[in-house]
């Protein structure tokens, strides 16, 4: 920092850095900063008590309080002798020998005030009362805690605040308290250090107070000095004033505000008497008293002695929720206040001023006596109704939250249920909807085929029309020549024909005359084509030829002709074979009979016959004649 300050400035702070003997450079910067570098008025601020420099002006906005509160700075020094150097007048002037002689009556008054020190600490340890001239820890030079309180203000802006000021706080005092007495609280007993006010979350949706060990107080010994015992204090809750209220409100717990202040002389005997009495401690104790003290130096016990009117300490005051008071002249019309009207917190009495071990409005007997004889009796009844009242509350609250869970675990039960249900419709839908479609398209397969049928069975039929035409003018050509071969033939239907082969007839010439034979009646042979189906023009080559080369093209010679023949007897299937003359087929041999089975499933049938469409079906009529199968 003292590098960017000017030459000027630089030597300020070196003349200030040699007359005080400190080698604080941020403090003293912040000292020159605060009276515009000047030493003068340094050394007057230091050492002669000068005017505090104003800090500027901070505007005020909605969110800055308007109202800004100044502390005193006390930086009179104190000598050996417990005489106090006077503080010069604002304005003046402090000599040289003055300003030398400081920095030497300091370090001259350090040994003892480490003595002081270590003395103090010593029988705080010992638990062992310290007198009220130890109490203040002696600071010799006190120009150097202003500075240090000076430079914290400009630190921050000129703006100090009062709890950092003053180093007040609740858990403070206790400590103090603790240190002065030589006692330890009810919450830190047995304990090897203390521990902060814890605040929790309350079903209320407000916060709790819990004391520095909870409840590890029950069954404990309160420090009968008499008999050797511990001294205790009472449990003090660590928190503000109004905290403390709320706490008592919430609960519905009787307050006890103690408030104290070291300018009055009685003060140390009520912290060793009255707040260590055993008994007192007791009946604080056991009826669950909430506790909260404060010196009034301190801003927050201050505040609490103007709303309590407390002018003369020691002061001790009890607080509990009281119905609401009626007024003693109201008109029937205009009541004050309507039964629902809810309790509210309540000075029920405050005991102030100096008292002896034994009596006084502050003493422990004059407390116990009170609160036993008095106040309880009158308190506790509302307070158990009130308590009753709180019982009831949350467990109509448990009720509901119960009834809520259920109610909601139910509507989820419910939701899951509708879930469900839909989930099942919804597959059960689509299971429909495939299996509908499922259906249709095996109807439009099924469909597909029977067309498919009809076509094959119409081209099949068309196919026999013309065998029947171009067979039956070339048998009346071969009928000329060469040594017929006699054959009589039965057919699926029953009927037995009789038929002359020529002698060069092959197979295809008997299995066209057979399949010409099962054309149905109803197609005339003067309508049959004289040319073969899917052939627009038939080349110079014979119908048989032209039925062999077709019938080669079909996945298999019985997939096109539909039937089988086989001798009777003994029976002997002679299949079709391109170009195999009938004479050579052994069991045609000289002529014969021979039975016509139609094709079904790969099986033959010979009592099964082709109509229109070329399907079979059974007759009832016979031949005589006599197959292996039958």
């Amino acid at each position: 920092m003292a590098s960017s300050l000017s030459p000027s400035q630089q030597q300020a702070l070196a003349q200030v850095l040699e007359f005080t003997g400190n080698s604080d450079t941020d403090v003293a910067v912040g000292v020159l900063s605060a009276v515009d570098w000047d030493v003068q008025r340094a050394a007057e601020m230091i050492f002669g008590g000068g005017p505090t420099p104003t800090p500027a002006p901070v505007p005020v906005t909605p969110s800055t309080p308007a109202i800004m509160e100044e502390f005193e700075i006390d930086d009179s020094e104190v000598d050996l002798g417990g005489t106090s150097t006077p503080r010069p007048t604002p304005g003046h002037t402090a000599s040289l020998p003055t300003l030398l002689l400081r920095p030497l009556l300091s370090l001259l008054s350090l040994p003892l005030t480490l003595l002081s020190s270590l003395l103090r600490l010593l029988l705080t340890a010992l638990r062992i009362p310290l007198p009220r001239a130890l109490l203040t820890t002696y600071t010799p030079f006190r120009g150097l805690t202003f500075l240090r309180f000076a430079s914290s203000a400009n630190r921050n802006g000129g703006r100090t605040h009062p709890r950092n000021a003053r180093g007040g706080g609740a858990e403070r005092w206790v400590r103090e308290l603790e240190e002065e007495t030589g006692a330890v609280c009810l919450g830190r007993a047995g304990l090897g250090s203390s521990s902060a006010l814890q605040t929790t979350s309350t079903s209320e949706g407000g916060s709790s107070l819990t004391n520095r060990a909870g409840n590890a107080v029950d069954g404990m010994d309160f420090g009968d000095e008499e008999e050797g015992g511990r001294r205790m204090l009472p449990d003090f809750a660590l928190c503000g004033y109004e905290e403390a209220l709320r706490t008592a409100q919430r609960e519905a717990r009787i307050a006890c505000i103690v408030l104290v202040s070291e300018e009055h002389d009685d003060v140390a005997e009520f912290k060793r008497t009255t707040l260590t009495s055993p008994s007192f401690l007791r009946t604080l104790h056991t009826n669950n008293i909430l506790t909260w003290g404060g010196d009034v130096s301190s801003p927050e016990a201050h505040s609490a002695a103007q709303k309590l009117h407390a002018t003369t300490f020691p002061f001790i005051a009890f607080l509990a929720l009281q119905p609401p008071r009626t007024p003693r002249s109201h008109t029937p019309h205009t009541p004050s206040h309507t039964p629902s009207s809810p309790p509210q917190l309540t000075v029920l009495s405050r005991h102030a001023g100096p008292s002896t071990p034994t009596s006084g409005p502050t003493s422990a007997h004059t407390l116990t006596t009170h609160l036993t004889t008095t106040l309880l009796p009158r308190i506790t009844p509302f307070l158990h109704t009130i308590h009753a009242q709180q019982r009831t509350r949350a467990l109509e609250r448990a009720m509901r939250e119960e009834q809520d869970r259920a109610f909601a675990l139910g509507a989820q039960r419910d939701r899951d249920r509708l879930t469900q249900k839909a989930l099942e419709a919804e597959t059960a839908r689509l299971q429909q909807q495939q299996e509908a479609e499922a259906r249709e398209e095996a109807e439009r397969q099924r469909q597909r085929e029977e067309e498919e049928e009809v076509r094959r069975a119409e081209e099949r039929m068309a196919w026999r029309r013309w065998t029947r035409r171009s067979f039956a003018l070339a048998e009346a050509d071969a009928n000329g020549g060469g040594k017929a071969l006699r054959l009589a033939i039965r057919l699926p239907t029953g009927q037995r024909l009789v038929h002359a082969f020529a002698g060069d007839a092959d197979l295809t010439d008997l299995y066209a005359y057979i399949d010409a034979q099962l054309i149905p009646a109803s197609l005339p042979a003067s309508e049959d084509p004289s040319s073969p189906p899917k052939i627009s023009s038939v080349a110079p080559a014979t119908p048989k030829t032209v039925l062999e080369t077709y019938i080669a093209s079909a996945p298999s010679a019985s997939a096109y002709w539909g039937f089988t023949v086989a001798s009777s007897f003994p029976r002997v299937e002679i299949p079709w074979e391109k170009g195999v003359e009938l004479a050579g087929v052994k069991a045609l041999e000289g002529g014969g009979q021979v039975v016509v089975e139609v094709l079904n499933g790969g099986r033959s049938s010979p009592r099964a016959s082709l109509d229109g469409k070329g399907k079979g079906k059974e007759e009832e009529d016979d031949d005589g004649y006599d197959t292996e199968e039958d």
